[in-house]
């Protein structure tokens, strides 16, 4: 075992290793955390979406921001999920954050209003390119949805 405060907090419980490693493994699960590797040298993609929501404009604490970043993800991961969105992409969000499917699409269209109204527009055609014009009117939640995945998935190629 390593020292420092770990192995002293053992030595002191009179745990072993594999103790410890159960014992910080039922409060990950317990808490629904996810671990990122000390040699990770790139941020998760999880991190990455967030990162570019909140440099466009939205506060992490809309419901929206969740909804869209988990959106995002899922269709970079599986582009197929843009071709059911009400009645799959949506869904799924839903259940994972104990709400409906229109109430996922409420919460990405406020996102979406709030990134056109307080956004930065050269951070926002950054993300978005060209495909999305600032002129006109803002993105549907699907187009939304797809581009940034699209910027994310040609991020990954890279």
């Amino acid at each position: 075992m390593k020292s420092g405060k770990l192995a002293e907090l053992a030595n002191h419980m009179g745990w072993n290793e594999q103790d410890i490693a159960d014992f910080v493994k039922e409060i990950a699960i317990a808490q629904n955390v996810k671990f990122e590797t000390q040699d990770s040298k790139r941020p998760t993609l999880e991190n990455r979406i967030a990162n570019a929501l909140k440099d466009m404009g939205l506060h992490a604490s809309f419901r929206g921001f969740q909804y869209s970043c988990e959106a995002v993800k899922q269709v970079a991961l599986n582009p197929d999920m843009l071709h059911r969105v009400m009645d799959g992409l949506f869904v799924q969000i839903a259940n994972m954050y104990d709400t409906t499917p229109s109430g996922v699409e409420r919460g990405i269209r406020y996102a979406v209003e709030k990134i056109w109204e307080l956004g930065d527009t050269e951070i926002i055609k950054y993300y978005l390119g060209n495909s999305i014009s600032m002129d006109k009117d803002k993105p549907t939640c699907k187009q939304f949805v797809a581009t940034l995945a699209e910027f994310f998935r040609q991020e990954n190629i890279k």
